[in-house]
């Protein structure tokens, strides 16, 4: 496991393999989006101290984000199969934040919830990554405890004029012997997958037309 996270950042690709795509913040929501607005994030310092609970939507807002807002934590999460090659998602035409983006396996927050705040091992944050990514992906990672966390990133990053993240996030990675390589995905959150080669995540995204974020473009705090 080492072995692969030492190559995935040798090469400088990080926690979200985003790129700029065109999206106006203008468009009709999917109300399977909308239904999320009010669930409650964990606010968090630069130190990833909790401090209590933050709207999803206004976490999310550029004129929030940009005028002293705070971090939420966050995590994304690399599943590589027992070939060495990770699992990319593209993200749905419906997602409010970064549509069509090309990214990891998995990205997304825990709650302010006591089974997401358990902080003891990152429990929380393991068992909240665990369940995103079974129901976006309808993926078995595991027990949620043995996914390995690689460290923290603290980044900040605008999807579009109104929309945004701020996140502290935790980078799990995961193997897994997968007997399929088809992956039945939820449809609402993401539009394509792949699995990739490390050596050739850059080409595929550069076919794709994408922007890496680099390791020089964050922080690295943990």
């Amino acid at each position: 496991m080492m072995n692969l996270a030492q190559k995935l950042f040798k090469i400088q690709t990080i926690s979200n393999l985003r790129a700029f795509s065109t999206v106006s913040s203008s468009q009709n929501y999917h109300p399977s989006q909308v239904k999320t607005f009010n669930d409650q994030l964990i606010e968090v310092d630069e130190n990833d101290t909790a401090k209590g609970p933050l709207n999803k939507k206004l976490g999310h807002m550029n004129s929030y984000i940009l005028k002293d807002g705070k971090p939420h934590r966050a995590f994304s999460v690399f599943v590589f199969n027992q070939n060495g090659e990770l699992l990319l998602q593209q993200r749905s035409n419906i997602k409010i934040t970064f549509p069509l983006y090309w990214t990891n396996t998995c990205c997304s927050h825990p709650l302010y919830i006591p089974q997401h705040l358990e902080e003891s091992e990152a429990k929380g944050t393991k068992l909240s990554a665990y369940d995103r990514t079974k129901f976006e992906l309808n993926l078995d990672i595991g027990d949620p405890k043995e996914l390995h966390l690689l460290g923290k990133i603290l980044y900040r990053s605008q999807s579009c004029a109104e929309w945004g993240e701020y996140e502290l996030d935790y980078v799990f990675f995961a193997q897994r012997h997968f007997k399929e390589t088809t992956v039945n995905f939820n449809p609402e959150e993401i539009k394509a997958t792949a699995w990739v080669s490390i050596d050739n995540i850059h080409k595929f995204l550069e076919e794709k037309r994408r922007l890496v974020l680099s390791l020089t473009e964050i922080t690295l705090i943990g």
